[in-house]
């Protein structure tokens, strides 16, 4: 886990890795580097969206957790991951620290929890939440740069 001093991340990291095992059972020739950059924007775009919409409904931005899972595409990209967040001015705590955010101790009353605590929050205020990516999209961005044929 990462903890981050700006910004909640929700996303699908470990899908990139099955559509990455499933391309290596296919004998697939997979171009590594498309990979990352597709994962690396898919990993920042959620975190200026996140980013936003703390601050649009909280008015700041909190310390965020990062939840990244120990699986072929997080650990191949990882390193790429923090660096391009370093370089956009992002910095880096401990989850411990990040935790102690008030978000964290709120309790929104609703079970929308699939995509984290703030989206709960959005929620409970707006009546409605809408992540910040098309997954059926992404699926098929990821299947075409490893060359799997996408069912919806």
């Amino acid at each position: 886990m990462i903890s981050s001093e700006r910004g909640y991340l929700e996303n699908e990291d470990p899908f990139f890795s099955n559509r990455i095992n499933e391309a290596k059972k296919q004998n697939k020739k997979i171009d590594y580097e498309k990979v990352k950059n597709l994962f690396l924007r898919h990993i920042i775009d959620g975190v200026e969206f996140y980013d936003k919409l703390a601050t649009e409904t909280l008015g700041r931005s909190p310390k965020h957790i990062i939840l990244l899972h120990d699986k072929d595409a997080t650990v191949l990209f990882i390193e790429d991951l923090v660096h391009e967040l370093q370089k956009r001015g992002w910095t880096f705590v401990d989850a411990a620290e990040a935790a102690k955010d008030p978000l964290y101790s709120m309790k929104p009353k609703n079970v929308m929890s699939t995509y984290g605590i703030l989206a709960q929050v959005v929620y409970e205020k707006n009546g409605s939440f809408k992540p910040y990516y098309d997954f059926d999209h992404l699926k098929i961005d990821l299947d075409s740069t490893l060359g799997l044929k996408s069912k919806k």
